[in-house]
């Protein structure tokens, strides 16, 4: 009896759920065009995801956008619009002797441009903040920057639901005050093996959740200048590639780019591959020379087993400062010798003592 009276109010709870559920006929709805902050890149009301390797110049760019909103002026292939305000949070940088000089070398009307000035946290309460200072000062742009150090502790940025929860929030705060969210995320490590939809930090919902992401990166062929192109968008086809550069004088765009997104990512990714070669060729010189100096022929031939190249291992060489020393006579034959320098030897004492005093799991 008990059980079928609890299974009875189970059904009426979910009834009544079932009713308080609002639906609405697709005729009475009243059809809006997209809007935009920069056409096709940057739909007002919704989310933006804005990503690329660290030090890449996510940041300029943000201050560039910044700078066209708060001076009315028109972005790469798009037309001027009224001037707006702009909302930055900015995790990585200080206000006074970075984010402020970013801006002004932008170009941007920083009587315009709000900042956030004390930690804050995206849960509950931290949303409801961050909603009530948008309601406040009305920003066309607001800025995050980068979007996961604000998450805080208790939200996995690898598991899909929690993802999720953070970024409706967002998006509804978004279309609720009719501004564009930018979020700035850096790539992994792994560059996502070249695919776009794996390469940044976190679960791949991320990248799901917005309609809209775009990427940074240095132009393969003159790594002074950057390429911002379009990843994705769920609005429209995907825009063209733009180039800029950060110069003495400021943040300057330089014109369309012929690089697709593949093309600024593979390189990315060579790069990445390129470090990982160092670093190993590295790793091996302590190594192979923590005795002693060895003939330069045999640390040649052994690198040569463990697939370095001669390229790598004369970097790696450079970049250690190993010493190389011809020994014997001139007349019966001379070899090359090659050792540590003693600042490499001193590190390795220091780690070898550290991994003595706290040995793994003791």
């Amino acid at each position: 009896m008990n059980d079928f009276n609890l299974t009875t109010r189970d059904h009426q709870k979910n009834a009544d759920e079932i009713a308080n559920l609002r639906f609405v006929r697709m005729c009475d709805v009243l059809p809006e065009a997209v809007q935009w902050l920069w056409r096709p890149y940057i739909p007002i009301g919704k989310l933006t995801m804005l990503q690329g390797v660290e030090g890449v110049g996510k940041s300029w760019l943000l201050a560039a956008l910044a700078a066209a909103v708060s001076r009315g002026h028109g972005l790469p292939g798009d037309s001027p619009r009224r001037l707006d305000s702009v909302l930055l949070m900015s995790a990585e940088d200080g206000l006074a002797d970075t984010i402020k000089p970013r801006l002004e070398r932008a170009g941007a009307d920083t009587t315009r441009v709000f900042a956030l000035n004390e930690p804050l946290t995206l849960d509950d309460a931290g949303l409801q903040r961050l909603e009530t200072a948008i309601g406040d000062h009305h920003p066309l742009l607001v800025g995050i920057d980068p979007l996961f150090a604000y998450t805080g502790l208790r939200l996995d940025i690898n598991r899909a639901n929690a993802c999720r929860s953070l970024s409706t929030t967002l998006s509804a705060i978004a279309e609720r005050h009719r501004c564009a969210i930018v979020m700035v995320r850096h790539l992994n490590k792994y560059r996502g093996h070249g695919d776009p939809a794996r390469a940044g930090i976190g679960s791949v919902d991320w990248r799901a959740a917005v309609r809209s992401e775009l990427l940074v990166g240095a132009d393969p062929s003159d790594p002074a200048r950057r390429v911002v192109t379009h990843s994705k968008s769920n609005l429209t086809p995907l825009g063209c590639s733009w180039s800029y550069e950060i110069r003495d004088n400021g943040f300057t765009w330089l014109g369309e780019s012929s690089l697709t997104t593949s093309d600024v990512l593979s390189a990315q990714v060579s790069t990445s591959e390129e470090r990982s070669s160092l670093s190993e060729a590295e790793d091996f010189l302590r190594q192979v020379l923590s005795d002693g100096r060895k003939e330069s022929r045999q640390v040649r031939k052994e690198s040569e087993e463990r697939g370095i190249s001669e390229k790598t291992l004369r970097r790696a060489q450079k970049r250690l400062g190993i010493i190389a020393t011809r020994v014997g006579d001139p007349y019966t034959g001379q070899k090359w010798f090659l050792e540590l320098p003693e600042s490499v030897c001193n590190e390795m004492v220091k780690i070898e003592n550290l991994t003595a005093s706290y040995p793994l799991g003791g």
